[in-house]
This record gives structure tokens, C-alpha cells and sequence, in this order.
């Protein structure tokens, strides 16, 4: 199996967490739902091996999700969220940067997209950007993608 699918694979799999760990009727809260989702960009990213396109978001979102799970309703408290959530992101934006082949594009379309997803949870419709759902299905197709298979030109190798 190649890179692409073996993350394609993970990213299923994670999907599949998100769907039966996270939610109201589910064993973690929505607010856990950035750290499930850095997990399941983790294991991608490790699956896809270290030149893998993942370890950027993985790494941010893995952060973004930590600070989360510190502050709120965690060990640090509420007052800390701002300090602690943007220490973690880069943290996590630092560590990414320490891996070979991660682009700084794919860093920083993570922290945006986090902080994105993060205001329409907090300010969008709410039956929208609080449904573990629409994410489980963001990762599904994502993972979907990866899995497809390899176009013809690049299985033939290069002549010179």
C-alpha cells in the first residue's frame, strides 16, 4: 500500500473516532473534538511516513486540541484559554517546522483553518459547526481522496 492510501486508511479511521467518541450521547465532549481530530491527523501523518504531507496540521491541530483539553474544564482553567490554546499552537507549529519536507503553507493553512473552524463553532450555526458529524465527514472525504487510485503518468518513470 502506498503512503498516500496507508494515510488515506488512517484518516477513515479517524473519522470513525470522531463519530464514536465525540458528541453529546458520546464519551468525550465537543470540545474535545480538535485534540480526536489532531490524533487522527497524527496517526495519518505517521502512517504516510516522515516526508508525509500531514505532519504540518497534524502537529498544529495536535496543539490546538491540547490547549483546549488544558483549559477548558482542564487543570489550567478558562481565565489561561487565550495564553495557553496560542502557546500550544505554536508549540505545535514549532515541532512541525523541525520535521523534514513540512512546508510552512501547510502550517499556517492549519492554524487558519483551526481558527476558522473555531469562531463558526463558536459564532456560526451551531447545528452545523458543533456536529461532530460535519467533521467525522470532512475527515471521511478526505480520507476518501487519499485512498484513490494513482493516475497512470505517475507510474511511469521519468526518462531523461
Amino acid at each position: 500500500m502506498t503512503p498516500r492510501r496507508r494515510r488515506g486508511a488512517a484518516l477513515l479511521l479517524g473519522a470513525v473516532a470522531v463519530l464514536l467518541l465525540v458528541g453529546d450521547d458520546r464519551p468525550l465532549d465537543f470540545l474535545w473534538l480538535p485534540l480526536v481530530t489532531g490524533i487522527a491527523y497524527l496517526t495519518a501523518a505517521a502512517a504516510g511516513g516522515l516526508d508525509g504531507d500531514l505532519w504540518g496540521p497534524a502537529l498544529v491541530v495536535t496543539g490546538f486540541g491540547a490547549g483546549v483539553g488544558l483549559t477548558v474544564g482542564g487543570p489550567l482553567g478558562g481565565e489561561l484559554f487565550s495564553p495557553v490554546v496560542l502557546t500550544a499552537v505554536g508549540v505545535g507549529a514549532v515541532l512541525a517546522m523541525l520535521v523534514p519536507r513540512v512546508s510552512g503553507m501547510s502550517v499556517a493553512a492549519a492554524v487558519l483553518l483551526s481558527g476558522v473552524f473555531f469562531l463558526l463553532s463558536e459564532r456560526g450555526p451551531t447545528e452545523v459547526f458543533r456536529s461532530p458529524l460535519v467533521y467525522g465527514a470532512l475527515l471521511a472525504l478526505w480520507g476518501i481522496w487519499e485512498m484513490r487510485p494513482s493516475s497512470a503518468a505517475s507510474r511511469q518513470p521519468i526518462s531523461p
